[in-house]
């Protein structure tokens, strides 16, 4: 073979060459963003690996056409989902979900179609927590059904590589029935708390009338304590008061007899003439008061012979108690 020969088959290479590569470059090279991924299978089936971002090369070996995922998070609207209470009660509700694919090779090779398993997964899950509840419960707990059906969604949607972000209850609405009579239910509950309102007012309105009347009783009954208390203190006193004069005046009376029979002591001889004019005194003041009726004279009157007697008698007793007066 001569050197024209070989020149023509190096040429000839070269062209072929850069041909194929022209050719095949589409399909070899592929630039991925940084939220997108490509599952990669060889030309028997095999798996090879995820790739990405960036420009990915694929073998000539592998498969044409790799399958591409967004990582980023994506919404399913389930709509129109009609749930029966534990009180037989329909309601209809509306359910967002917001999911994410974690693991691209999971899901190709787990799940034909992701999308319809997380819808199917959801209405079952929701279905059944709905009708464990009574219908007021489904109404007024709607952050926990979406919590509950969270968990529930995230056990049988992790094996297929999709992680459930969040699930939200975008719409719900009991059946016109029910929301009729829980409407006049929330009117009569209004009522009965207007009602219990009233009557705690009147309540504590006729308390304190109680408490007023009972202060003043109670300050009625001080003043009618203090009143009979001084009236005794004063009805005290006075006892007190002639106890104590008595008292003196059987002093006084002790002295003047202690005193008259001292004297009379004193008089020896004469006491006769004493006690004629004693009697004479008490004579006296019989005679003087305004309840004597009948005077009677000592026998021995006779025996007080002049009124010299007696003037010796009134200097030599001592003064009685009313001539002190």
């Amino acid at each position: 073979m001569d050197n024209a020969t070989v020149v023509t088959l190096v040429v000839v290479g070269i062209i072929v060459v850069a041909a194929i590569w022209v050719f095949l470059w589409p399909s070899r090279f592929r630039t991925l963003i940084e939220y997108q991924r490509i599952v990669v299978f060889s030309r028997t089936g095999r798996l090879v690996g995820v790739r990405g971002p960036g420009i990915v090369y694929l073998p000539i070996w592998t498969a044409p056409r790799p399958q591409l995922f967004d990582l980023r998070d994506q919404v399913v609207r389930l709509t129109n989902q009609h749930c029966i209470a534990l009180d037989s009660a329909v309601v209809q509700i509306e359910p967002v979900v917001i999911y994410k694919v974690a693991e691209p090779h999971k899901v190709v090779t787990e799940i034909q179609n992701p999308e319809d398993g997380i819808i199917s997964s959801t209405t079952t899950t929701l279905h059944a927590i709905v009708g464990e509840m009574r219908t007021n419960e489904v109404i007024t707990r709607r952050e926990e059904i979406a919590s509950n059906m969270v968990a529930r969604v995230s056990e049988q949607v992790e094996r297929w590589g999709i992680q459930v972000i969040s699930i939200e209850i975008q719409d719900l609405k009991p059946d016109p029935e029910v929301e009729r009579a829980m409407n006049q239910r929330r009117v009569d509950e209004e009522k009965a708390e207007a009602d219990l309102r009233t009557a705690q007012l009147r309540a504590e309105s006729a308390r304190q009338q109680y408490v007023v009347e009972a202060d003043a009783r109670r300050q009625g009954s001080l003043a009618d304590s203090e009143a009979t208390k001084t009236q005794a203190d004063a009805e005290k006193y006075a006892i007190i008061s002639k106890a104590e004069g008595e008292r003196e005046a059987e002093i006084l009376r002790a002295q003047g007899v202690s005193a008259l029979y001292s004297m009379l002591g004193e008089l020896g001889s004469e006491v006769n003439v004493a006690l004629k004019y004693e009697q004479i005194q008490a004579l006296r003041t019989m005679g003087e008061s305004a309840n004597s009726k009948l005077i009677i004279v000592p026998a021995n009157l006779s025996q007080i012979s002049n009124l010299r007697d007696v003037s010796f008698i009134e200097n030599a007793l001592p003064e009685s108690s009313e001539d002190r007066g």
